[in-house]
């Protein structure tokens, strides 16, 4: 049986064998260095023979330990050995990751593959970078997500990102299938905007638009292309003059893709009129540029109205469509979603258009009763 005296006696190039615990045995290197190995065979008859630790890492009693729990997952079906393997191979979380936006990097849209690669390198790195990826614990990545807890919205991005990471690394056999560290974690509860230009709001910012139309004619009608069109920025910053077939007063420009595929948008005359007056750019975009931003952020401070965004222009349109009459799934149609549920997002409008349509029927009910008003009703003591 092993014991103190044969562990310091022990010879180069020798394997000591114990009793006590069976399978577990110390191997001298020929150079005299000394370790623990435990040697099984696994459910399916294959032999292993993995290293525990170095003799000065782990003590005769805690190789005993270590190699009995092995023996007992052996025994259930584990492969203790292969496990280790794999952690020893596993790469870290960074190499992972780099390893997961190279392969992605033809399957997504390059605005997405951009964001997850900003995520990576100021969030995921940073924190998880240098930690092995096949042993990283759900902890671990609850406490990244609790560190951004003052942004909500970017921590749960950040946390859809890890987690496409280690789907990703249980399909290449990088990970133990069902055990990825993102589960369980909580998402925070976002507040979803609902900002959007409101009829006292818009003769002001027109106005303030008017006073740039000679000098910043571009990023004027871009801002006036988003409000009249519902589009996204993105989807007029990349339109060329040739996506855009005239259509009796109006248009439609076919934008060969989109944040939801291809998809058709349709121009009114308003923006046809406006697209009409744009000096041709030559072998370039519609309007040139690729955000009217920076004029934006002076035009909503001048405007009063500091905390419009642009992306808020498109709340606007589906806005003034629901107001004009039209449905859920035809303004969805008009923004281009791919579900009902994203244009579901506009659905608190539907409720305050029908307090104000009630609000409207009540009045014009008052007057048709002589103009009398309804009494309130007594109070119940």
């Amino acid at each position: 049986m092993l014991n103190n005296k044969i562990l310091a006696d022990a010879k180069p190039g020798e394997e000591y064998w114990d009793e006590s615990v069976r399978g577990l045995h110390l191997r001298v290197t020929k150079t005299g260095r000394k370790a623990w190995y435990l040697s099984y065979r696994t459910k399916a008859g294959q032999q292993r023979r993995p290293k525990l630790a170095d003799i000065g890492v782990m003590s005769l009693d805690q190789a005993r330990k270590a190699a009995r729990e092995s023996l007992a997952r052996v025994a259930l079906g584990a492969d203790p050995g292969a496990d280790w393997r794999m952690e020893r191979l596993a790469p870290t979380v960074g190499e992972l990751a780099d390893q997961w936006l190279d392969d992605h990097a033809a399957q997504v849209k390059p605005k997405t593959l951009r964001e997850n690669t900003r995520i990576v390198k100021e969030y995921v790195k940073p924190k998880l970078g240098r930690l092995k990826a096949a042993v990283l614990q759900h902890e671990d990545v609850d406490d990244l997500h609790k560190s951004l807890s003052a942004t909500p919205y970017m921590a749960n991005r950040v946390l859809a990102v890890v987690s496409g990471m280690f789907n990703y690394a249980e399909k290449r056999r990088l990970r133990m299938p069902g055990t990825n560290p993102c589960r369980h974690v909580r998402h925070f509860k976002e507040d979803k905007r609902r900002r959007y230009m409101r009829r006292d709001e818009a003769p002001r910012v027109a106005a303030v638009l008017a006073k740039y139309e000679d000098t910043r004619t571009n990023a004027v009608a871009f801002i006036y292309i988003l409000i009249l069109s519902g589009a996204r920025p993105d989807e007029i910053s990349r339109t060329l003059p040739e996506w855009i077939t005239p259509v009796g007063a109006g248009g439609i420009l076919r934008l060969p893709d989109s944040k939801t595929g291809a998809r058709t948008v349709f121009l009114p005359p308003q923006v046809m009129r406006i697209c009409e007056k744009l000096p041709k750019i030559r072998n370039g975009t519609l309007l040139g540029i690729k955000s009217p931003k920076s004029l934006w952020d002076e035009v909503r401070e001048e405007a009063g109205v500091p905390d419009l965004r642009l992306y808020d222009l498109r709340h606007t349109f589906a806005s003034a469509a629901l107001e004009a009459g039209y449905s859920l799934d035809q303004i969805g149609e008009l923004l281009g979603h791919a579900s009902v549920q994203t244009t579901k997002r506009y659905a608190h409008l539907v409720d305050e258009k029908a307090h104000e349509a009630a609000a409207n029927t009540a009045g014009l009910l008052e007057r048709m009763m002589a103009a009398t008003p309804v009494p309130a009703l007594p109070q119940t003591p």
